[in-house]
């Protein structure tokens, strides 16, 4: 098993290391972004937290479509509620 990992890191490795050579000109031919510069950002993410929200639910309805039904009250408008629905939603 640890002869696979190796090996998948050096796949990751050799993909990460060609991948501007692949990605720039797809994302200027497919996604029509004429990029001037770029530079990589930190890849590695780590962060705690522990968020409460409202109302979560599972829900099934009678033509047993299945989905999760969040909901947030608010006493006032909030700009930023869409980045903390944006947040609790990659949680879920």
């Amino acid at each position: 098993m640890k002869k696979e990992s190796n090996k998948t890191n050096h796949y990751d490795r050799i993909f990460k290391e060609n991948a501007e050579a692949i990605f720039l000109p797809l994302i200027k031919e497919h996604l029509k972004l004429d990029i001037s510069s770029y530079k990589p950002l930190e890849t590695k993410l780590s962060k705690t937290l522990e968020r409460e929200m409202d109302f979560v639910y599972e829900v099934i309805t009678n033509h047993k479509s299945k989905f999760i039904l969040h909901i947030e009250f608010q006493r006032k408008d909030d700009k930023n509620m869409v980045y903390r629905i944006g947040e609790y939603h990659s949680l879920l």
